[in-house]
């Protein structure tokens, strides 16, 4: 990671750019923004970003999106004290020049220079497990979905358990079970941020939730053992 400093605050950008040339000004960053997108790509970027930006002095900030060779995610930041130009080839990468913009922000002394950067591998993700000793709920979920996005994340494995909303086998949910609703708020919003959901489903292993019931007890492994599936049965 490579650790800046603006004047006496040390931060980062997270993930690490490739590539980053910043010095702090005696200014904060401004609080109104003029945006000027150049391609459906570019304004499919921007949804949210308005809302959050954390700009607090006086003035008006320039933030123009304009199309550049670059590699699918890759983006390209030219920051000076009135404008900043934004160079992508694709959503993704426009996005992720959107969320480091958040980031440098986020410091009350705004910084001016030039931010290069792109992904070194293409799928970069985490585990969100419902079944943990964590009962999450669909807003910490929510909440989780949104940080992974701020930092750059694009996959997430959604290990759903017994909290799933089964309909043809009702006694394989618990007391928390999801509902249908939940599982599409999530899945909206994932979307949005350009994060891929793949459903992860036990198999052999960890099956407690399916094979505790006596309906399904020929399939386990040993009797009186209900978390492991026969794999001839």
């Amino acid at each position: 990671m490579e650790t800046l400093t603006l004047g006496d605050e040390p931060y980062s950008i997270i993930p690490a750019a490739k590539r980053a040339s910043l010095r702090p000004i005696q200014r904060g960053w401004p609080r109104r923004l003029e945006i000027v997108a150049e391609s459906d790509a570019a304004r499919a970027a921007l949804c949210g970003f308005e809302e959050q930006w954390p700009g607090r002095a006086e003035g008006t900030l320039k933030l123009r999106l304009v199309s550049g060779e670059s590699s699918a995610e890759g983006y390209r930041l030219l920051i000076n004290e009135s404008q900043v130009d934004c160079q992508a080839a694709q959503a993704e990468g426009f996005r992720h020049a959107m969320r480091t913009l958040l980031q440098l922000a986020a410091h009350t002394e705004m910084s001016v220079g030039e931010i290069e950067d792109a992904p070194d591998i293409a799928v970069r993700g985490f585990h969100l497990n419902f079944e943990s000793y964590r009962r999450m709920d669909i807003d910490a979920a929510l909440r989780l979905v949104d940080a992974a996005a701020r930092f750059k994340l694009n996959t997430l494995l959604v290990e759903y358990g017994p909290r799933f909303p089964f309909s043809d086998q009702p006694q394989m949910r618990d007391g928390l079970t999801l509902s249908l609703e939940d599982i599409a708020r999530l899945t909206s919003a994932a979307a949005g941020e350009g994060i891929e959901i793949i459903p992860l489903q036990q198999s052999l292993a960890h099956l407690e939730y399916l094979l505790k019931h006596d309906r399904f007890a020929h399939l386990r492994e040993r009797d009186g053992r209900v978390n492991m599936l026969c794999p001839t049965h």
